[in-house]
């Protein structure tokens, strides 16, 4: 199993829940203005463990295969 990117973290996002921000539903939580900037980070921070140059520091191994630090 491969480490997730930030494009499959965003797609996990959008399952189906139901997100409510200020009494209203919000229809995409990746595109809203009060989530956007801290998906964009969480999924800069996915796509940074499959990047060879900060593999070392987002990574670790766990019995052969890279596992991601931040979880």
């Amino acid at each position: 199993m491969g480490l997730r990117t930030g494009e499959e973290y965003r797609e996990s996002l959008r399952d189906g829940r139901e997100v409510y921000y200020d009494g209203e539903l919000v229809k995409d939580i990746t595109e809203h203005p009060a989530f956007k900037p801290i998906i964009k980070v969480r999924s800069r921070m996915y796509d940074m463990q499959n990047e060879t140059e900060f593999q070392e520091a987002t990574t670790f191994d766990f019995n052969g295969e890279p596992a991601a630090r931040s979880l």
